[in-house]
């Protein structure tokens, strides 16, 4: 979007980046209100729409004020669910990602991480992979994408962190991303430096470390 995320901006002014996906008919409420009622309600611990809109049914009306809802009643689980199968997911986690990461002022460490989704393992279902760029020291997510059907997490990895703003950060990787490609774009398009673990996925790497006993190397050249 190119949007420009200052430090000083709210959780709720970023919401209401979001682009509204519905027409201008039937709609009750805005959509950064209904966004901000599904993060908070998230965070506090509801797993499901159902404990979403329970959670929303709790709010003070002063409450609700402050998430832009001026009639007495929060959304419905329907409302939330036909909401939430048009919002592009792609925007609101960029917006809500660089937002989460200028609050983390001085964060230079980001950890890239890939794992299956529990419960979507044997339930007959396709497997969801996610890839996710998590802040260190804080432990937070602050991008994650689906990795497609037809791809993996070496293909997806540049995508992904195409959307990034890591410029000057320092980026671990697991053994899986220990590429000469990978490592060449992280510092000459991204700008920033890496740590990869070397295991017998890269043999002719790993036995030169065994060998040699360093214990940095580029694969950037």
């Amino acid at each position: 979007m190119g949007t420009c995320v200052s430090s000083e901006v709210s959780l709720i002014e970023i919401l209401k980046l979001v682009s509204d996906p519905r027409g201008m008919r039937g709609r009750r409420f805005p959509a950064y209100s209904m966004l901000g009622i599904c993060i908070l309600a998230t965070l506090s611990g509801a797993n499901s729409l159902r404990a979403i809109a329970e959670w929303a049914q709790g709010l003070s009306r002063s409450k609700l004020r402050i998430l832009g809802i001026l009639r007495n009643k929060p959304p419905s689980e329907a409302a939330i669910r036909k909401f939430l199968t048009k919002v592009n997911p792609v925007e609101v986690d960029k917006l809500v990602g660089d937002w989460l990461r200028i609050q983390a002022q001085g964060a230079e460490e980001v950890a890239i991480d890939g794992k299956t989704l529990r419960g979507t393992k044997g339930s007959g279902l396709k497997l969801c992979h996610l890839i996710s760029a998590v802040l260190h020291r804080q432990g937070v997510t602050i991008a994650q994408t689906k990795v497609e059907d037809k791809s993996n997490e070496i293909t997806a990895i540049k995508p992904f962190l195409n959307e990034l703003n890591i410029e000057g950060s320092v980026v671990t990787l697991d053994a899986l991303h220990t590429q000469k490609e990978t490592a060449r774009y992280l510092t000459e398009d991204k700008r920033a430096d890496y740590v990869m673990t070397v295991k017998d996925n890269q043999p002719s790497l790993k036995e030169a470390v065994e060998t040699t006993g360093m214990t940095s190397f580029s694969l950037a050249i």
